[in-house]
């Protein structure tokens, strides 16, 4: 969860081949979108320890915290 002016949002992310599957969902639980995310910046990320999405992400862009560490990711397709 990020919370966010007005409203927040949930996102998801998993690993897909090299990239990653990213999606961002309404607080009522709605997909508002989904794409393919490449990792352009950062230490590479390390899904089974803790992170949280911070800001800003959205739907071509997203920033994730790790180890006090931002990491960068960028769209490269939508789903």
């Amino acid at each position: 969860w990020l919370s966010g002016e007005g409203c927040g949002s949930w996102f998801h992310i998993e690993r897909e081949n090299k990239n990653f599957a990213i999606a961002r969902y309404s607080p009522n639980g709605e997909i508002e979108c989904k794409g393919i995310f490449e990792q352009t910046d950062g230490a590479a990320i390390d899904l089974t320890i803790f992170y949280s999405f911070t800001y800003l992400s959205h739907c071509s862009s997203v920033k994730i915290l790790q180890k006090e560490r931002i990491l960068f990711f960028k769209l490269v397709e939508k789903c």
